[in-house]
């Protein structure tokens, strides 16, 4: 029989994967910037680590993007957003939108995710301009935000393990945030990946610093130490991957913006598995696709927004790798 084992970790989400706290009033949610009278906030979006019940959820493949522009009191504010939601039960999303204002405020938000690749892209940019006559230069708003999910099924063949079995995910997340200018710009980006019950997190803001890499390995036991299996064991493990990215800009008497880019970003690697044991997804396509083939999907949608640079190579591919001694000795529970 196959164990199932739930996943972990999710992004707060509404109505759509972009929104705030269900509590919280917002009446500009489609543009993400609240207006009251001359007071402006921005939503910012934490990750947060709940137990995930009920039934499991089909591959996915899902995104959404959101740009958001405001001048001043008398012209207002405009806001524009895409989506490809969880239910649509896409392996792949690509989407960009982008938003100029009548004195070159500019917001720019992408996101591309594959399960076939195994990653997530994001790219967000506010950009608000030189305001001579003082006045607050406005707001520019651009966020994205991708998420993929699929389940992957370990098989493991009889016989007698002198070692603990362990499998494990390992990849890698890496970006850049751009701030410049008077006012209050910010850029800020949240990484979370999952894998059975574990899994690793990261946020950065612009105050982090300009560049971050970051690697992790997710790992889960399936066989203990000294266990011999008369019939095959079959494990099943849900694994997901969600990156967030926003850029803000406020206009301060200079030419101003926030960029967050993620492009070369959130991906899996591979799967890692001893002998014995071999594996596949539900989705029948998770890291499947050399990066390669689909590196052109999100260069055709950052060229008037960013210069990209050629991402490298995957390594890898989901075919199963041997582990030294049949697997690690250091397991997880």
């Amino acid at each position: 029989m196959e164990q199932d084992i739930q996943p972990v970790v999710s992004l707060d989400h509404r109505e759509g994967i972009l929104d705030g706290d269900p509590a919280a009033p917002n009446p500009f949610q489609v543009s993400g910037v609240e207006v009251e009278g001359i007071v402006l906030g921005v939503l910012i979006h934490q990750a947060v680590v709940c137990a995930a019940q009920g039934s499991r959820a089909d591959p996915f493949a899902a995104g959404e993007v959101e740009v958001s522009l405001y001048w001043n009191v008398s012209q207002g504010m405009e806001g524009d957003d895409d989506e490809v939601p969880p239910s649509a039960g896409e392996t792949s999303v690509d989407l960009s939108l982008s938003l100029e204002g009548p004195d070159s405020n500019r917001a720019d938000a992408t996101v591309v995710a594959s399960l076939e690749a195994g990653w997530i892209r994001g790219f967000a940019s506010g950009i608000t301009p030189e305001n001579p006559s003082g006045e607050t230069g406005g707001i520019a708003v651009g966020r994205a935000r991708g998420e993929l999910e699929d389940r992957l099924t370990f098989t493991v063949a009889p016989g007698t393990y002198a070692v603990d079995v362990i499998v494990s995910v390992s990849g890698t997340v890496s970006g850049n945030f751009s701030v410049a200018g008077g006012g209050s710009s910010s850029a800020r980006a949240v990484f979370s990946a999952s894998f059975g019950s574990e899994d690793s997190d990261f946020t950065w803001d612009d105050e982090d610093g300009s560049a971050f890499l970051e690697d992790f390995v997710l790992s889960r036991q399936l066989v203990s130490e000294g266990t011999t299996l008369v019939d095959p064991r079959v494990v099943g493990v849900p694994v997901s991957v969600s990156l967030y990215v926003s850029g803000q800009s406020s206009g301060g008497g200079t030419v101003s913006s926030g960029t967050a880019d993620f492009s070369q970003s959130a991906r899996f690697l591979q799967v890692e598995v001893p002998d014995g044991v071999t594996w596949e997804s539900e989705s029948t396509v998770f890291l499947l696709l050399p990066e390669p083939s689909v590196g052109l999907m999100f260069g055709s949608a950052l060229l008037v927004v960013a210069a990209l640079r050629r991402p490298q190579a995957q390594e890898g591919s989901p075919a199963a790798s041997a582990a030294s001694s049949g697997g690690s000795s250091d397991s997880t529970t």
